[in-house]
């Protein structure tokens, strides 16, 4: 198996308003990217949007970039490895970003849920089986 490492991450867009919300609510996405040709490099982008009874309402895209130590194969693209475990690794990250983002931000901290990857890709593959 490739090894592989989290190199850098950063949010790419933030946008944080001071909002009145009728109920908490969370929603997230996620997409895997790759370099053209050879490479041994590939992104997860994390998109979140946070609406927040405590006054706020918070979009972000935040980007893990990852490293490997060998080219990146079309195998190693479709694998589930990418799929589950490449987003499991840098998603803390975002939970940590989004949390200390909305303290320092005098609002009171949220702490977006924990996902399951390999439950969330099983149900996105049976809604596509359906």
């Amino acid at each position: 198996m490739n090894k592989f490492k989290i190199a850098s991450f950063r949010a790419d867009t933030i946008n944080l308003v001071s909002k009145e919300v009728d109920v908490d609510n969370f929603e997230f996405g996620f997409d895997v990217g790759f370099s053209e040709g050879e490479s041994t490099t590939f992104i997860v982008k994390f998109r979140t949007k946070v609406s927040s009874l405590a006054g706020y309402e918070l979009s972000v895209e935040y980007v893990s970039f990852f490293e490997t130590e060998e080219p990146i194969t079309d195998d190693f693209k479709d694998s589930n490895f990418i799929k589950i475990n490449a987003p499991a690794i840098a998603y803390p990250f975002l939970r940590s970003f989004i949390s200390t983002l909305t303290l320092n931000a005098g609002y009171q901290p949220v702490l977006i849920p924990t996902i399951n990857f390999q439950e969330l890709l099983h149900e996105n593959n049976k809604l596509v089986d359906d």
